[in-house]
Formats: C-alpha cells, sequence, structure tokens
C-alpha cells in the first residue's frame, strides 16, 4: 500500500514512510491525510539548522 499511495501523489522519495492514512472532515469536506516520516531522519545544517539540502 505504501508505494500505491506514493505513486498516486507522485512522490519519488524512496526514504519516505507513510504511517497512516485516514479521513477527516476540514471546512465542511472530507479530506484524505496521509501521516508520513523520513526514515531514517534526515540530518540538520550544524551552522543553521536547516534540513533542506
Amino acid at each position: 500500500m505504501n508505494d500505491s499511495i506514493k505513486k498516486m501523489l507522485r512522490l519519488i522519495e524512496k526514504d519516505l514512510m507513510i504511517t497512516e492514512v485516514s479521513y477527516e472532515t476540514f471546512q465542511k469536506k472530507k479530506t484524505l491525510i496521509v501521516d508520513a516520516v523520513f526514515s531514517p531522519a534526515p540530518h540538520t545544517c550544524r551552522n543553521c539548522g536547516s534540513t533542506v539540502v
């Protein structure tokens, strides 16, 4: 299921792990919520703390 959702959302990050998929009501509309984490966690810059490479 993890790869199917990533393909549907056009995500190519191999370290992104989808942990949960659910529906919630947001502004009176049913919304798909996808929870995900990076595994392993990205390293941060020693100078500024940014995780953007």
